[in-house]
């Protein structure tokens, strides 16, 4: 064998595992971390997948910004469905709210994907803000849903006090609490309590 056709070979061997390793990278999965921030270049024919380990009822909250390029993110839950699909509004650079909650435990991936196959390269940035146990993010939650702060740590107390809502009711001189709206210098708001009995269905 000659020293060019020795050197053919070397070259093509090369070549193939430059090829082997630029698939393996562009397959490989990134995990995401709390307070991580991930600033990434993408091309049309590119996508980017980042993975986190969720229980049931945790969450992940997280910004995005793309530039230069339309992006969607898809989200796939661990049994491999499409979970939620985030698809960025069109020629924006404002922050995307990313926020999951997941309704079963295992791998949840998010795959990053330009809308347009025909699109230039980009630019985005992924920030994982929290990543969230199931405790704060029932109460998280649960904050969001409630009207007021009194109602929060209402029942706040009651996860660890059985009789905290008696104890409160107890101490009320009226059957409803008034308190002042945020960000309202003109309304309050009126909650009222229903107190059951024996005759109530």
């Amino acid at each position: 064998m000659n020293k060019l056709h020795r050197s053919a070979i070397a070259i093509l061997f090369l070549t193939i595992c430059s090829i082997k390793l630029v698939s393996a990278q562009a397959g490989r999965s990134l995990q995401l971390v709390a307070n991580e921030t991930i600033n990434k270049t993408i091309s049309s024919e590119e996508s980017h997948s980042y993975t986190v380990e969720l229980e049931n009822g945790m969450a992940i909250i997280g910004k995005f910004t793309q530039d230069g390029i339309d992006l969607a993110i898809d989200v796939y839950a661990p049994d491999g469905e499409l979970y939620k699909q985030i698809d960025i509004p069109n020629g924006t650079a404002r922050d995307e709210l990313i926020d999951i909650t997941s309704n079963q435990s295992g791998e949840y991936e998010f795959m990053v994907h330009p809308l347009n196959k025909e699109a230039n390269t980009g630019n985005y940035t992924f920030k994982v803000m929290q990543i969230l146990s199931l405790s704060e993010n029932t109460k998280r939650i649960t904050k969001n849903e409630l009207p007021t702060e009194t109602l929060y740590n209402l029942w706040e107390s009651s996860l660890t006090d059985n009789t905290a809502i008696d104890k409160f009711i107890e101490n009320q001189p009226e059957r409803h609490i008034i308190e002042s709206i945020e960000g309202s210098n003109t309304d309050m708001l009126v909650t009222y309590f229903c107190i059951p009995n024996d005759n109530t269905e």
